[in-house]
């Protein structure tokens, strides 16, 4: 797959921001000596799913269409639960002078302090992966481009009702507690608990969006409930970690997993007849948003606060050619 930048991912103190210890990109210059903006972005991690790279990739496919002369500065930390090193990683790229901030919060209310400080320093900040703008006017960004991922999780419980008829024994696998464990799990519990009374929730448990727990997660399942119908795991790392104990014991096929993001290699799994479904979305198209959005304040104008793009519930190679595009993922088969 094209790399949109090479990225070295990092453990940032401000000293290694200022001696450059950041991966960079450059786009085409829009006119010949003019200085290219300095653009700042942090993720959770590359690690826990390809969501972040698919982002960029899409931002920076759009800047380059815009003819944005700019310098990609690219940075997160060494894990997603590490919350204070994100925040870090902002204030770097504050004091090294960003002209815009964009931030896949590895928390959503912990980013609001990082949001806030950029903001009193009159960076343009944009959020991805949310829609939902924070309440707080203090620590508010620009524009919210992502997911309202308690969409996700109606998506993910009509079809959990539909495909076990609304019978069964179901387990829960969350990631870290904070806003998307909130949106995507609970809400996901809720409506199963009070919509599907014939559906029972056997088991919950909090991985981390690890995939090693999730991995023991689902062996403690195989143990406590070997007759259980279906697994929820709520994120890309999860699923996949969940499938990989299943596969250890041979019980791919006997204990469906659904999991949470629509990636390359949820899909890849999907086509391959192992990973049950996961709740699609296209991250590219809010890349894409992200730079639209720096574009219009480049241009003296005011981007819409919220974007909010689609959930869909891919769960065989129907949904995946019928949703993704061709540019970004072609299934197996298609090849």
């Amino acid at each position: 797959m094209r790399k949109a930048v090479q990225f070295l991912i990092v453990v940032v103190m401000i000293a290694a921001v200022l001696s450059g210890v950041f991966a960079a990109g450059r786009g085409e210059a829009a006119t010949t000596g003019e200085r290219p903006i300095r653009i700042g972005y942090t993720t959770p991690s590359f690690d826990i799913s390809d969501v972040y790279e698919q982002y960029l990739i899409g931002m920076e496919d759009r800047l380059k269409e815009l003819g944005v002369n700019y310098d990609l500065r690219v940075a997160s930390p060494a894990r997603e639960t590490y919350h204070h090193e994100q925040l870090t990683i902002i204030e770097d790229y504050v004091q090294l002078g960003v002209d815009f901030l964009v931030v896949g919060p590895t928390d959503f209310k912990i980013a609001g302090t990082g949001l806030a400080y950029a903001k009193r320093a009159g960076i343009p900040t944009f959020v991805v992966n949310y829609a939902d703008p924070h309440e707080d006017p203090a620590q508010q960004a620009l524009q919210y481009a992502g997911y309202k991922h308690y969409d996700g999780a109606r998506v993910a419980a009509d079809w959990v009702g539909d495909y076990l008829n609304g019978q069964g024994k179901i387990a829960l696998i969350y990631g870290i507690p904070g806003a998307v464990t909130e949106q995507r799990g609970y809400v996901f519990k809720e409506i199963i608990e009070t919509e599907f009374p014939g559906i029972e929730i056997v088991y919950t448990h909090y991985a981390n969006f690890s995939r090693e727990e999730s991995y023991d997660a689902m062996v403690s399942i195989l143990r406590a409930h070997p007759d259980v119908d279906l697994v929820h795991a709520i994120s890309t790392s999860m699923a996949m970690g969940a499938l990989a104990a299943l596969r250890e014991v041979g019980r791919i096929q006997d204990i469906p997993i659904i999991g949470w993001g629509g990636t390359i290699e949820e899909m890849d799994s999907i086509a391959r007849g192992e990973l049950r479904g996961s709740v699609g979305r296209l991250p590219r198209d809010i890349g894409a948003a992200t730079a639209d959005a720096i574009h219009t304040v480049m241009n003296g104008g005011t981007p819409p606060l919220s974007v909010a793009g689609p959930l869909v519930m891919l769960d065989g190679l129907e949904s995946i050619r019928e949703f993704i595009p061709r540019d970004y993922y072609v299934p197996p088969q298609d090849r």
